[in-house]
């Protein structure tokens, strides 16, 4: 028991109910792989369950997520934080969009353009090495991004805003 007066109780045995979510995930397991399958060894086993483990957790639609596969949850929610960043950095919320380009960064690692996004903000914030090292990585990805690659506006685009946007991406380190 301990200072917090937390006991330990363990299932009856017989009484696999008391533990509804352990033989809920039995049941499925039993159901998906063990009743037809048959093991030739240990590698074999341990390999089979790798990729069941890699299709449950990363393909197979949760209904938790509105069903749909975490891989594309997780991309999605990407493009979300990635489009309010962007939003607090058009509004000049800098500390903001930086939040919100972080989260981006963690849900898709190898997105280029979470780390140009956070090359352009961190040059707003004046934090010209961390801008340095994320347009090293947004390159290394993806070597096509260019300031050349955004041309001219000719609509209703805040043009200082934009002349802002293309002396940080120069600033930060991407080519022209």
């Amino acid at each position: 028991m301990g200072k917090t007066g937390v006991k330990l109780h363990f299932i009856q045995p017989g009484k696999p109910n008391q533990n509804a979510f352990v033989e809920s995930f039995n049941g499925r397991f039993r159901d998906s792989c063990l009743n037809h399958r048959c093991f030739l060894n240990l590698d074999d086993a341990a390999q089979v369950l790798d990729q069941l483990r890699k299709h449950y957790n990363q393909v197979r639609p949760h209904s938790s997520l509105s069903y749909v596969p975490p891989e594309f949850y997780e991309k999605q929610a990407a493009r979300y934080y990635q489009t309010l960043g962007r939003a607090y950095r058009k509004k000049g919320q800098y500390e903001n969009a930086l939040k919100e380009f972080k989260k981006a960064l963690q849900r898709a690692p190898e997105s280029p353009w979470c780390h140009f996004d956070l090359a352009i903000i961190y040059i707003f914030l004046g934090r010209d090495e961390e801008a340095r090292v994320s347009a090293a990585k947004c390159m290394e990805l993806a070597p096509y991004i260019t300031v050349g690659m955004f041309p001219k506006p000719r609509c209703k685009v805040d043009k200082a805003l934009f002349n802002k946007f293309l002396d940080a991406m120069r600033k930060a380190g991407f080519p022209e």
